[in-house]
């Protein structure tokens, strides 16, 4: 059976949406050598690769889904080298990306990239805020377009550094779709 957790390490990308709002989101990573002053991670293919050299790759993948009006800001790396372990933050990263997207941001939506892992695990990646019309559902070869091809080819890809919560990278990207995001709308909607 396959396990759900972070561990060896993960990390939390920082972003500011179109609402003026916070959103985080984490993400498992293969430790190479977290030690400071340049921790590296590994890459599906087996590559050590410096942690802002990686996220900053992943971010570009992503600031092509998102509207100039979000901001990917820093990133966060912890360590948690065993299922059981808390988790010990080691390196904070600067960013200052800006989305790519020449359509505006969709409010209170997200955009889900399910994976499944080579351990056989399932897993998502949430964009919040980001640039689709809600209630659609993109599936292989094409995903829809360009920006939604390029993340699931990134997660599948060898040079990814997603790692999935049961120990394996992505192998098989089945869907993506958007959605109104619950929360946002509750929060941002109703009581406004």
């Amino acid at each position: 059976m396959a396990v759900n957790t972070l561990a060896p390490g993960f990390v939390k990308l920082h972003y500011i949406g179109a609402q003026n709002i916070q959103h985080t989101m984490t993400f498992g990573v293969l430790n190479d050598n977290f030690a400071l002053p340049t921790p590296t991670i590994k890459t599906k293919d087996g590559s050590s690769v410096a942690i802002n050299t990686a996220v900053s790759a992943f971010v570009t993948i992503l600031k092509a889904l998102m509207a100039a009006s979000v901001t990917f800001q820093d990133y966060d790396l912890w360590s948690k080298p065993t299922p059981t372990d808390d988790p010990v933050w080691l390196y904070n990263g600067s960013l200052a990306i800006i989305g790519t997207n020449a359509a505006a941001t969709v409010a209170n939506s997200q955009l889900v990239a399910s994976y499944r892992s080579g351990a056989g695990g399932n897993g998502k990646i949430y964009l919040l805020e980001q640039s689709y019309a809600v209630n659609n559902l993109y599936k292989p070869a094409a995903y829809g377009d360009a920006a939604k091809l390029a993340l699931a080819n990134y997660l599948i890809g060898n040079s990814g550094m997603v790692y999935a919560r049961d120990n394996g990278f992505p192998v098989t990207v089945p869907r993506m779709m958007t959605k109104t995001n619950d929360v946002m709308r509750k929060r941002f909607v109703l009581n406004a």
